[in-house]
């Protein structure tokens, strides 16, 4: 199941204190997330995560809040009734991948949520949160491109 968190009520609490993205932790247990699991998603600046899940998703739910990446790993059915753009994310381009040709330590790996689409690393905590909590250099540089709104350093 999907966690049901009513993103507008949500953001009604969360405008109770000046923020820029809000995070909702759901409380569950292992055994219950075993029998029932829910998933932890972003969107847009509102995450929504199950405790019970992997220290990882919440670092891949960061990403997708915080950097605006797309998931790395292909689900066609998904993607395509949602009818979500994989170009509207930065790491996901079309062959030869111009968005970060010639960046050091990337490539053009197939599969960014659609099989028709690539991704910068052949695995990262975008494509695989339980194996690996890297970005790869292209997504960090678009993290830190994001945090120097906040005055940070490039």
């Amino acid at each position: 199941g999907i966690l049901a968190c009513d993103p507008y009520a949500a953001k009604r609490e969360a405008a109770k204190c000046p923020s820029d993205y809000v995070i909702v932790m759901h409380s569950r247990s292992k055994t219950q997330n075993l029998a029932s699991p829910i998933r932890s998603s972003s969107r847009g600046t509102l995450v929504s995560l199950n405790a019970a899940d992997d220290k990882a998703i919440f670092i891949h739910e960061f990403g997708h809040a915080f950097g605006e990446l797309g998931d790395e790993y292909v689900d066609e059915r998904y993607y395509s009734a949602a009818r979500i753009d994989p170009l509207d994310y930065p790491n996901c381009d079309r062959a030869p991948c111009a968005r970060w040709s010639g960046m050091n330590a990337t490539g053009c790996y197939s599969g960014c949520m659609l099989g028709a689409y690539s991704r910068p690393t052949a695995d990262s905590v975008m494509r695989s949160p339980y194996r690996t909590t890297d970005f790869g250099a292209f997504n960090e540089q678009e993290l830190m491109q994001h945090l120097a709104r906040y005055g940070g350093e490039r």
